[in-house]
Formats: C-alpha cells, structure tokens, sequence
C-alpha cells in the first residue's frame, strides 16, 4: 500500500491499531481489505473496519486454497 501525506499515514496506523487492538497481527490480515484500506483512504473516505469474523473468514478461504 502507498498512502502519502501524514494525515492519512496517521489514519491508516490507527486503522492498524485497531486491528492489532482485535488480537490479529497486521501482517495476517487479508490482502483485499489492506487493497480497500488504499482505494478508500486515497478517496478521502474511512474503510470499513476489519473484523475478527471477516479475519476468520480469509483464514477458511486461505486454507481451501492450499
């Protein structure tokens, strides 16, 4: 993900924060929502939040696709 400007950098750490705050790493979470996160935060506009039950659901669908 490419943010510029402090302002959305800052948004986008507390959007990790929070996910983090859910017990998740950042690291683990699904590859579309950090694509959301991007198109929606270089719109002006807040992502959707990142769920634990959203999280469980990459996690089955990462381990179909094995």
């Amino acid at each position: 993900m490419k943010i510029e400007g402090w302002p959305k950098v800052e948004k986008v750490l507390r959007h990790v924060d929070t996910i983090e705050g859910l017990g998740i790493d950042a690291a683990d979470v699904d590859p579309d929502h950090w694509r959301h996160v991007a198109y929606w935060m270089k719109a002006g506009e807040a992502p959707r939040p990142y769920t634990a039950e959203r999280h469980a659901a990459w996690r089955r669908r990462r381990e179909i696709g094995k």
